[in-house]
């Protein structure tokens, strides 16, 4: 096996004195292999970011003494919190107790388990010992002896004199903590770029904060409150790209909820039909912004003079990103296909006034009585989507055309 320099750019500081208090202190840098054949992670793995962490994961780290290797000198069993970062790099956020340390060689093991491997059924507490390793002695990495894989793992020795210790990672068991079958049941993986709801473009700044949620019925009326939904940190800087996993019953729908971080603004909802949700449940689901100002002059339009509390719904219907005029929206309630259909107003070009039987140039529709979960076509063309109230929220619906069926 040969080292690549520099593949994990981590290093946890472990400030550990060697002999006396002013002996010098040193660093576990973790690197990962890409060499062939082995417990190689694969060449396509250079960095850190590049071992996601869909699942619970525990670090587990032991110095001791190779001669007394029940007796470990300092030892670590801690989770592996992956929010905002969802990828290996999170174990930077793991420091180890300082602690004098004899002038001796010293063995370094360093173990990513899945957490489900390392909890006791009993106490819930984490045990990172209840599985049984060794470690090859050519290359360090781990050898099961009995219980559970580690996810990756690795050994190195410290020896006087040094100031790191260079641990290389193999990945014995990558996929329990980067595999969809690890996923939890009630767990969502989400990215979600967010598109400006006027010009169609991803947006650039992160002035939003973004969640994912369902909304749920409270009387006659639907609302998506603090703990119906979870925030989604940004996954990606460049293009912007809020995600992550999340612990989530959607059963029904899913939406997408984007709060502009501006005075006054509206949160805006983007939702989708349950009907196929995945298994495991992965979305990659954008969000829409809609500016203050594109909500106030929908809100003139309608001749409103406040914002109303029960919810509305608006919609565009678009070709290609641009709005779409001479379109007709048919409705069909989810629930109860044979309700009464909802109102649908269709803005005037200028944006000033509601009116007609179909979009105008702005391609932009409403809505304030239609209920959650209201299915939306643009017939002949197969464009559906769902819309529908949810209290104190904007509910934004895109209709992007498809060709004509049949043609």
């Amino acid at each position: 096996m040969t080292r690549t320099a520099v593949l994990l750019p981590i290093a946890v500081a472990v400030a550990v004195a060697v002999a006396a208090c002013d002996a010098p202190s040193f660093q576990i840098i973790y690197d990962i292999s890409n060499a062939a054949g082995g417990q190689t992670c694969g060449v396509e793995r250079r960095s850190c970011a590049d071992i996601s962490l869909a699942c619970d994961a525990v670090l587990s780290v032991r110095i001791l003494s190779p001669d007394r290797p029940n007796e470990p000198h300092i030892k670590v069993c801690e989770r592996i919190v992956s929010a905002p970062k969802q990828d290996l790099c999170s174990i930077t956020a793991i420091k180890l107790p300082v602690k004098e340390m004899p002038k001796e060689t010293l063995e370094v093991q360093a173990l990513i388990w899945p957490q489900t491997a390392v909890t006791d059924p009993q106490t819930g507490e984490l045990d990172c010992l209840r599985n049984e390793v060794t470690f090859e002695l050519a290359t360090g990495f781990p050898i099961l002896v009995k219980g559970e894989q580690p996810a990756l793992g690795g050994r190195t020795y410290f020896h006087p004199g040094q100031t790191e210790a260079v641990v290389t990672l193999g990945c014995t068991f990558l996929e329990s903590v980067t595999g969809t079958t690890c996923i939890a049941a009630n767990a969502v993986q989400v990215t979600a770029p967010v598109l400006d709801f006027d010009s169609g473009a991803q947006i650039n700044t992160n002035n939003v904060t973004v969640l994912v949620g369902e909304p749920r019925p409270m009387g006659e009326i639907h609302v998506l409150e603090v703990g119906d939904a979870a925030v989604l940190p940004v996954l990606n800087a460049t293009p912007l790209v809020w995600g992550g996993t999340v612990k989530l019953d959607l059963i029904e729908t899913a939406c997408i909820e984007v709060i502009e971080g501006v005075a006054q603004s509206t949160a805006t909802l983007h939702c989708y039909d349950g009907s196929s949700f995945p298994q495991p449940k992965m979305f990659d689901l954008p969000g829409i912004l809609l500016s203050k100002p594109t909500l106030d002059q929908i809100i003139g339009a309608l001749q409103l003079s406040v914002f109303p509390e029960a919810g509305i719904t608006v919609g565009m219907v678009v070709d290609g990103g641009l709005p779409v005029a001479g379109v007709s929206i048919a409705s069909r309630r989810l629930s109860n296909p044979g309700a009464p259909p909802p109102t649908i107003q269709y803005l005037s070009a200028d944006r000033k006034s509601v009116g007609g039987t179909a979009t105008s140039s702005s391609g932009i529709f409403v809505s304030l009585d239609m209920p959650y979960a209201t299915e939306l076509t643009a017939p002949p063309h197969t464009a559906r989507a769902i819309g529908g109230r949810v209290r104190g929220k904007v509910t934004v619906v895109l209709l992007e055309l498809a060709p004509i069926v049949g043609t």
